[in-house]
């Protein structure tokens, strides 16, 4: 599958009440926690590629992203599979020789409108944006 989505930093205040004034549709919040992983071989942040894990309870989704299609946008290539038990999926990765990297914790409010998906992020440590896919 092919991602293409547009992330700024913004004021997520601001941006809420703007999309409530267009008459977007509010799809709900959830807090998202992700581990990143570097493969052994080659250098993910140099060669402009992503592998994670987000967790979600006990389960989880193990993400792989491309190269960036497109400089302006975050266009890529997203393979996504399920798994059942995040610890097991992380304790594969690190026996294959990835190294964990990474931590990202943020909470999430989703909403639709015109056929696309706004997402206002509050990422720990980092701050707040907005991304549309």
């Amino acid at each position: 599958m092919i991602e293409v989505e547009l992330k700024v930093r913004a004021d997520i205040n601001r941006a809420r009440e703007r999309l409530q004034g267009l008459g977007a549709s509010p799809e709900g919040i959830e807090f998202q926690h992700d581990l990143y992983f570097n493969a052994p071989w080659r250098d993910f942040s140099r060669s402009d590629e992503a592998l994670r894990i987000r967790i979600k309870g006990e389960g989880g989704l193990l993400t792989y992203k491309g190269p960036k299609i497109d400089p302006l946008s975050k266009t890529r290539e997203e393979i996504e599979v399920e798994v059942s038990d995040w610890r097991q999926a992380r304790q594969l990765l690190l026996r294959l020789g990835f190294e964990e990297v990474g931590e990202v914790k943020k909470w999430r409010e989703r909403y639709e409108i015109g056929g696309f998906t706004v997402s206002l992020d509050r990422v720990e440590g980092l701050g707040e944006f907005v991304e549309v896919e």
